[in-house]
């Protein structure tokens, strides 16, 4: 029962609305063929508990599994789709549950495909991804929970190396707006990133 009142104010409170998987399956599936591609862009701006991102990524680690054709391979497609999957929402403890839910199902995948030789180091730049690409903040303001702009990374994996580059949402929305965009593009070249990154190994991810 206290559970139940927790959710009904907080409904009232903060707007939380939960998409059950079959109706979140029914709207990616409006966009199939994006939503199994690797490198596609999806960003969720109130993203819950991560409904939408787990079967996004879901479909991303179908595809890799398909078409990788050894576990190198398969080991950047599947950092490239957690690179690819960006969320906002506004409670800290939803966003905690998606990154939860995010980086069991890459880890689970990862050892049923590789019992024996699964790398640590992918594991932990899995999780760095995930928690850099899920954000606790308030997309309207386009805050962060510290009062920092939102800014999204940017990655592009080359070899052993991550590159980033970071872009606040504010940038990322102007520029959309201003090209009268019917299908954002994320990241565009045109645009000045707030900050690149020297390139980083990629088992060297898991330090900040």
């Amino acid at each position: 029962m206290t559970n139940q009142i927790i959710s009904k104010e907080r409904v009232a409170q903060n707007g939380e609305v939960f998409t059950a998987p079959r109706e979140v399956n029914a709207m990616l599936d409006l966009v199939q063929g994006e939503s199994y591609r690797i490198d596609s862009k999806f960003l969720e701006p109130s993203a819950g508990t991560g409904n939408f991102l787990v079967e996004i990524l879901r479909r991303k680690l179908k595809t890799a599994k398909d078409f990788a054709t050894d576990q190198a391979k398969w080991e950047n497609a599947a950092l490239r789709s957690l690179a690819s999957i960006y969320s906002i929402e506004l409670m800290e403890d939803n966003v905690e549950t998606s990154r939860k839910r995010l980086y069991e199902i890459f880890q689970t995948e990862y050892e049923s495909l590789f019992v024996n030789s699964f790398h640590r180091e992918i594991s932990k730049a899995a999780k760095f991804i995930i928690e850099t690409n899920t954000i606790c903040g308030d997309t309207l303001k386009m805050l962060r929970a510290d009062g920092t702009p939102i800014a999204f990374t940017e990655w592009n994996f080359k070899g052993e190396y991550a590159m980033r580059r970071l872009f606040t949402l504010q940038s990322l929305i102007e520029w959309n707006r201003a090209q009268e965009a019917i299908q954002g593009n994320l990241f565009a070249q045109e645009l000045l990133p707030q900050k690149v990154h020297r390139p980083t190994k990629i088992k060297n991810l898991k330090d900040k």
